[in-house]
């Protein structure tokens, strides 16, 4: 088969994804709190990141869950669909602004494992080193420069997947120094040594999933 062949446009792979949503019944945000997060400006996960965060979820089967940064609630909605409602026992979002940290409150309490949900308005840096327990899954949205930080803070936690958003940076993370706008460069160079870091470090395993801004996976061995 040519190489040619085995190339797949964009196009092929929304119509994948149109079908495989016509047959779901998955419950989705309701619209009015998508619409008002778009006018507040409230940072949000990418709508086509989050059916992958869940089906992530769903793989791992985790019973606790930590989020760093929820933002609207939408990655903290998307953990939630794939948490099994038989097995995950908590699911801790930690968010320092309190006009976010309410805006998700009031979104996810329409969720039906709100029960599990345990919404904290704190600074991580200052929250984490408190945590007495382990926590499965982990997912990570937050200041980009701290994500080193994060990395470091949840070590005692014995996850054993860890996901971080915002890997590509908007394209600048993949350009030459040169093509990188002034405002960017700062934010590009720590994201590169928080990459070379994780590459360097034998026990994790780490894979990047192309959608919204790019998904950093990592899985980690005891």
């Amino acid at each position: 088969m040519a190489s040619s062949e085995l190339t797949v446009e964009i196009s092929d792979l929304s119509h994948v994804r149109r079908l495989l949503q016509s047959g779901q019944s998955t419950p989705h945000l309701p619209p009015e709190f998508v619409e008002q997060a778009a006018q507040m400006g409230v940072p949000a996960l990418d709508s086509s990141a989050m059916p992958v965060l869940t089906q992530l979820v769903r793989l791992t089967r985790p019973v606790r869950v930590l989020e760093i940064g929820t933002g609207a609630g939408f990655s903290t909605w998307a953990l939630l669909e794939g948490c099994c409602p038989a097995r995950i026992e908590k699911l801790t979002s930690i968010e320092w602004n309190r006009d976010r940290h309410d805006f998700a409150a009031q979104l996810l309490a329409r969720h039906p494992l709100a029960d599990r949900l345990d919404l904290v308005c704190s600074n991580a840096l200052d929250f984490l080193p408190m945590i007495d327990e382990t926590c499965d899954f982990v997912f990570i949205d937050a200041i980009k420069r701290h994500y080193p930080i994060y990395l470091e803070l949840i070590s005692g936690l014995k996850w054993t997947t860890a996901v971080f958003d915002n890997i590509i940076g908007r394209g600048s993370h993949a350009k030459p120094p040169a093509e990188i706008i002034p405002q960017r460069r700062a934010a590009t160079g720590d994201m590169e040594r928080f990459l070379r870091h994780v590459a360097e470090d034998a026990g994790m395993h780490a894979c990047v999933i192309p959608v919204g801004d790019g998904l950093l996976t990592l899985s980690r061995t005891y």
